[in-house]
């Protein structure tokens, strides 16, 4: 086989994976010839099976021929890999430094930023990052965080709704946007986008328990709450809160019965509730019943 035909079996490899088998061929390769391009996927097949020391000596060579963002940001990778992020940070920002609309290399500098605590920095790479790519949907998710954070809930809900249009499929930013609006008290845009969330086959199932609360306690339709706590349940028996919220929902009807029946499902997901449940004022007449009393063993 000729040297083009072991590299190109090589990089099949690597895209299937196979990155032991992959490194073999190119060592096998390079006893005729290095090109520089080959030589960079095999630093990057090093890197996969976690060969970093060899992966850094060979992009170090590369680097002696080529001085390139993307050599600068495969060796930033590979320090960051080995847990030397101080290094990894001055190899990212060199990537940059040569190539401006470098996204990636300043996507994982912030993140970098944001393990030291240095959220200004990174918030100021978010930022960079949407300059030179607009549709940027985590610079879009990590700066609607960094606000939220900040408390600038209007920001926040900003550049998540931008984050959404880019993603429409993305689970849980519809439910987070669902949490803000309610702190900012705009109740039906939190139902609105609680409801979004729901339609997604990897629903955060919070949304059923957020949207069951909102309209008992905004709405006043204890009816609708219900049907969304059951509705929830079919999709996921196994949150605890699904099923004690439900059962405190009766209890405050006097329905104490149908109460018992929930809340001793709940606890027999999840016993730590016995002791919430002590103390839970939507309990208060509840626990004087025997049912109650039968529940947790008292």
């Amino acid at each position: 086989m000729s040297y083009y035909d072991i590299v190109k079996e090589a990089l099949d490899n690597a895209y299937s994976g196979e990155y032991q088998k992959a490194i073999e061929l190119y060592e096998e390769a390079f006893k005729e010839q290095v090109e520089l391009n080959d030589y960079a996927n095999y630093a990057i097949c090093l890197q996969a099976v976690k060969n970093y020391e060899k992966a850094e000596t060979v992009l170090f060579e590369i680097l002696e021929y080529s001085e390139t963002s993307f050599v600068y940001q495969a060796i930033a990778i590979n320090y960051s890999a080995m847990g030397q992020f101080v290094e990894s940070i001055e190899y990212f920002k060199k990537a940059i430094e040569l190539e401006p609309e470098n996204t990636d290399a300043r996507l994982s500098l912030s993140g970098l930023y944001e393990e030291f605590g240095e959220e200004e920095l990174a918030k100021n790479e978010y930022e960079n990052i949407l300059a030179y790519e607009p549709d940027n949907f985590w610079a879009c998710v990590n700066l609607g965080s960094y606000y939220e954070k900040n408390n600038d809930l209007d920001k926040s809900i900003d550049y998540l709704k931008r984050a959404i249009q880019i993603e429409p499929n993305e689970k849980m930013i519809n439910y987070n946007l669902g949490v803000y609006y309610v702190r900012v008290k705009d109740f039906d845009m939190a139902k609105y986008y609680y409801l979004e969330e729901m339609k997604h086959p990897e629903c955060y199932p919070y949304a059923y328990l957020n949207l069951a609360l909102l309209y008992k306690d905004v709405y006043k339709d204890t009816e609708k709450s219900k049907k969304t706590y059951l509705e929830g349940i079919d999709r996921f028996g196994e949150v605890s809160e699904l099923w004690y919220n439900l059962g405190c929902l009766y209890a405050t009807e006097g329905d104490f019965e149908v109460a018992a029946k929930y809340i001793e499902k709940s606890i027999k997901i999840d016993d730590t509730l016995i002791e919430y449940s002590k103390n839970d004022k939507e309990l208060d007449e509840f626990r004087k019943t025997n049912l109650y009393k039968d529940i947790v063993n008292i």
